[in-house]
């Protein structure tokens, strides 16, 4: 699957990709993807999702977070939501002011960690609705439950200022996301991936371990927003490419490690064309071989 959109001097480009070892057993692929632009509010909201390989239906889980996610987030980061902030976002970017972070991180709440929120609800439903139907359908009692449908969720809001690009994400799982600027030497990772106590292990949105603690403890785990400037590229991706690309969490960290991925991206991928070979060529470059790394792979880059 893939994905291209011109969004003004911006463009988003997505690109999902079953991986061999789903291809090889005949699954489908279990990442998703969603993403919306409103070119009035020069504002994107992208999301992606990597549902857990070993949950039954994790393909219908990631599906629904990212739409479900994207669908609440969109309205919700509206004229009036901007115009509210934008004192707040102003007085942060120009002396770091505590209580506008905090202004912020509360907006943010109302808005990220709520459309996450909703989409682990809208999961459970799901998976109630399914047991129900295989029930009238098959007549067997048979449990489904949200554990079924396990998925990451990251979803990211990028609006652009006179003096800058707000950008703010909520991250629950593996995979990485930052704000990449490599005119300065820089990359911000908007969080921490949960690793678990073994490889392939992490956090689902799905399980009530990621939603541990109070409003407080949620924002310091899950949310993230900077102002900067300016940037290369905002990158989403799944743990199908930051595995065999950044093999470390400390890498992923790395402003190097991030110059060898744009590098390779760029050798495949003709940034400079605004139109559908962007996609095309993002989802060939899926391809590559990495030893081991057969998972499916998912990237979204607003760039």
């Amino acid at each position: 699957s893939r994905a291209f959109l011109s969004c003004g001097e911006r463009c988003i480009v997505a690109a999902s990709q079953r991986g061999r070892s789903h291809g090889q057993d005949a699954k489908p692929r279990d990442d998703d993807y969603a993403f919306h632009y409103d070119a009035d509010l020069e504002c994107a909201v992208m999301a992606v999702a990597d549902g857990a390989g070993s949950a039954k239906f994790s393909r219908k889980g990631s599906q629904i977070a990212v739409h479900t996610a994207c669908d609440l987030t969109v309205p919700a980061v509206d004229k009036d939501f901007w115009v509210s902030m934008e004192p707040q976002i102003r007085k942060w970017k120009t002396d770091n002011d505590p209580t506008a972070g905090n202004a912020i991180r509360a907006s943010l709440y109302k808005v990220l960690i709520h459309a996450a929120f909703e989409a682990k609800k809208k999961i459970a439903q799901e998976a109630k609705e399914h047991e129900a139907r295989y029930q009238a359908d098959y007549k067997k009692a048979e449990k489904f439950t949200a554990k079924d449908y396990a998925t990451t969720l990251i979803l990211t809001v990028a609006k652009k200022f006179e003096y800058g690009w707000f950008v703010a994400t909520y991250w629950v799982g593996d995979g990485g996301v930052g704000v990449y600027q490599p005119e300065i030497n820089r990359i911000s990772v908007h969080g921490i991936p949960d690793s678990g106590e073994y490889g392939g292990q992490t956090c689902f949105l799905t399980a009530d371990d990621a939603w541990k603690g109070d409003a407080a403890a949620l924002i310091q785990r899950r949310i993230r927003f900077e102002v900067v400037d300016s940037y290369k590229a905002i990158i989403l991706m799944s743990d199908g490419v930051s595995d065999p690309k950044f093999e470390t969490e400390n890498n992923l960290n790395s402003v190097v490690y991030w110059d060898k991925l744009w590098a390779d991206l760029s050798q495949t991928v003709p940034w400079d064309k605004r139109d559908e070979s962007v996609s095309d060529a993002l989802l060939a470059w899926m391809d590559f071989w990495s030893p081991g790394n057969h998972d499916d792979r998912t990237m979204m880059v607003l760039y």
